[in-house]
């Protein structure tokens, strides 16, 4: 039997781990797809949580805070050897009765061997098409939700990763790229200082603004958020403009309660409508008069996730 071993540099989000599958199968590697569908009380993780394991022991992703993970992975080995899909529960309700969640609770747990590379190639098509898309799984296997699928069913829509556009220069700008890529964000930046575009692009695409300040394509849809960080606020007014423009849930820009008056100002002489100003966040963070770069970014990132977090709560 193989050795079991986490690949820990890979996300959470369903195109890391329905990535892992798509790179078993380009390997000819054959792997289980195990999914929450199912939570008895409290749990670690959340419905439809997944974890991918492959043939030859090595898996990502988590279905609980690890106290199971390694019955897990030993359950999947056997479904991809005799090809069976199963369904399994830990915790409150289940026969292993030796395997407990520190929790207190119980997931059940869908095992999917050998999840149809065709559909898995399509489902990350689509997402990376910042698409959202739905999901059918059940022990016949995985289908998009447009197609049938036989047995009892479980349909998981998914979402785009958060997009992070950055437009400035500096510390603040490496730092944002820094914490976000931490935190599993897609990052596109745009500088125009070179060295600062050869820094970022360790975490993202990165761009060179040109001097005018047009950003040319600016990708930003309704999971996108959007943050200035310039110390230099002349360059805000056209990028600004172009970002109020957009679907993005979050704008905001770097700078002091007295800074973001004079912003509003410049940006009502160039026509901006009071609806769109209103959406323009500043002073940006949950943590007012933050003056550390690496903390204002952890202020800043949690106050897009708490905004994200509530947009989908709200519907």
């Amino acid at each position: 039997m193989p050795n079991f071993k986490q690949i820990n540099n890979i996300g959470e989000h369903a195109v890391d781990q329905f990535g892992f599958i798509d790179q078993c199968h380009q390997k000819n590697l054959k792997t289980a797809l195990v999914t929450i569908v199912g939570i008895i009380g409290r749990a670690s993780r959340k419905l439809g949580a997944h974890m991918v394991v492959c043939e030859d022991g090595t898996y990502a992703g988590s279905v609980s805070s690890g106290c199971i993970d390694g019955n897990v992975v030993a359950l999947a080995l056997d479904a991809i050897e005799t090809g069976q899909s199963k369904r399994v529960q830990f915790g409150e309700g289940s026969p292993f009765v030796d395997v407990k969640l520190p929790c207190g609770g119980g997931v059940d747990l869908l095992i999917l061997p050998m999840p149809d590379a065709d559909v898995v190639r399509n489902f990350l098509d689509q997402l990376m098409r910042r698409e959202a898309v739905s999901l059918e799984l059940s022990e016949a296997g995985i289908s998009l939700a447009e197609r049938e699928s036989r047995g009892e069913i479980f349909q998981f829509t998914y979402e785009p990763k958060i997009r992070l556009c950055l437009a400035g220069r500096g510390l603040e700008l490496l730092q944002f790229c820094r914490t976000a890529a931490a935190a599993d964000f897609e990052i596109i930046s745009y500088t125009p200082d070179g060295a600062d575009r050869d820094a970022c692009a360790a975490f993202g695409k990165a761009f060179q603004l040109s001097a005018n300040g047009d950003v040319n394509n600016l990708k930003a849809d309704q999971w996108t958020a959007i943050i200035l960080l310039f110390h230099e606020h002349e360059w805000e007014p056209p990028l600004l403009e172009q970002a109020l423009a957009t679907d993005a849930f979050y704008v905001g820009a770097l700078g002091s309660k007295v800074t973001h008056e004079a912003r509003i100002e410049a940006l009502k002489l160039r026509g901006i409508d009071q609806a769109s100003l209103d959406r323009l966040r500043g002073p940006i963070g949950l943590v007012p008069s933050m003056r550390n770069a690496s903390m204002l970014a952890i202020s800043t990132l949690a106050e897009i996730i708490d905004d994200f977090q509530r947009r989908r709560s709200n519907g």
